[in-house]
């Protein structure tokens, strides 16, 4: 499982701290934002997907035990609360 692991050095390699916020453009399936989750709290991550299937996909995903953050619908230009993020 390469992926997951890659991935989870990805996020450390972000060196997130507490006072974090971060965004994510590209939902997917959520696996990132889910992880992400677990280190700052779901008030704390913002996740865009512009792809309705895709973001149905991370819907399904959220009822796992690590919450998801919040989805926004639509590109990663428009709909976000602007200033709000630390890390992208």
């Amino acid at each position: 499982m390469l992926v997951p692991l890659a991935t989870g050095r990805t996020i450390e390699e972000l060196e997130l701290e507490d006072s974090h916020t971060a965004l994510e453009i590209g939902t997917g399936t959520g696996y990132s934002s889910a992880l992400v989750c677990h280190r700052l709290g779901e008030d704390n991550v913002t996740s865009v997907e512009i792809d309705e299937q895709v973001a149905a996909l991370r819907t399904m995903h959220s009822k796992r035990p690590v919450s998801p953050p919040g989805l926004w619908p639509g590109t990663g230009c428009a709909n976000i609360p602007a200033g709000r993020h630390t890390t992208v």
